[in-house]
């Protein structure tokens, strides 16, 4: 039996960016910062301490094009390198202008994807019009039921392993 997979509500583009993960390579971030392989914290989507959050120092998405449910494909050195479905968004209610982070986004854990990088021409051939290059701008991409079409071009897909804890064991 086939999968039923879900068309979302909205798909969009997200820039990390290069200064906050400096020589950082794309298999490095993938790996630690999407897949978990890392136990530091600050720098892994999926620490147990706050699975799914990612901090923003800026800009939030738009909540009215962004909405919960939305599919989230992460930039990183002009490649789409992953992708995850958006929980909500946090605005830090007392942030100001001087704080580092105003707020985070949450995705859920358990969508997390990482594949073989893709170039802008892939994005163009899936959403023609609806972007003309990658750069530190947040794209919204319609219509969202082309994200099949970019679905079945990926390649390389890999899921975080889930993280368990086991009860202590009675002696």
């Amino acid at each position: 039996m086939t999968p039923t997979i879900a068309i979302p509500p909205a798909v969009c583009v997200l820039p990390m960016s290069e200064a906050e993960f400096p020589e950082w390579t794309v298999p490095e971030l993938q790996a630690r910062f999407f897949l978990g392989a890392t136990d530091d914290d600050a720098r892994n989507l999926l620490a147990l301490a706050h699975p799914g959050r990612y901090l923003f120092r800026k800009h939030a998405l738009d909540e009215d094009k962004a909405p919960p449910g939305t599919l989230v494909l992460f930039q990183y050195k002009a490649h789409i390198i992953a992708s995850a479905v958006l929980a909500r968004i946090e605005r830090y209610a007392n942030a100001s202008e001087s704080d580092e982070n105003r707020g985070a986004f949450w995705f859920i854990p358990e969508s997390v994807r990482v594949f073989k990088p893709l170039a802008v021409d892939v994005i163009q051939r899936v959403w023609p019009g609806e972007i003309e290059g990658f750069s530190n701008v947040r794209y919204y991409l319609n219509p969202p039921a082309n994200f099949l079409r970019l679905y079945s071009m990926l390649r390389g897909v890999a899921a975080p392993v889930p993280k368990f804890t086991l009860p202590n064991e009675a002696s």
